[in-house]
């Protein structure tokens, strides 16, 4: 009888053991974050923050100072487009923005070269 509950024992831990490495697996990795410069279109408007890269990346963009004093430039009330190159600190593989709609996040650290689009 020893040996039955033995290999029991041992058939548990294993299941439990296979359970947790199944359960890591599915588990979502931590977002990707690097610092990168990027050419694009940046959106602004009181209701949108949207950075499009030349690849067609979509990025929400967070909100800083320097994105607040560059937004000043824009017409209030309105939607802005910039044709834009920054470096900016980017996230890629989450859920950022209102409902999470953009799966990147861009946290723009410095405005190279910028011109209005309309």
């Amino acid at each position: 009888m020893r040996m039955t509950r033995s290999i029991f024992e041992t058939s548990v831990l294993a299941a439990v053991a296979v359970g947790a490495l199944l359960l890591m697996a599915a588990c979502p990795s931590e977002p990707e974050t690097s610092t990168e410069t990027l050419t694009g279109v940046l959106i602004l408007s009181a209701e949108r923050h949207e950075f499009v890269s030349d690849d067609g990346d979509r990025f929400w963009v967070e909100a800083t100072p320097l994105l607040t004093e560059f937004a000043g430039k824009s017409r209030s009330g309105s939607e802005s487009r910039w044709k834009v190159t920054v470096e900016a600190l980017t996230t890629r593989g989450g859920r950022y923005g209102h409902l999470g709609r953009w799966e990147n996040e861009l946290l723009v650290t410095r405005i190279i070269k910028s011109k209005v689009e309309r």
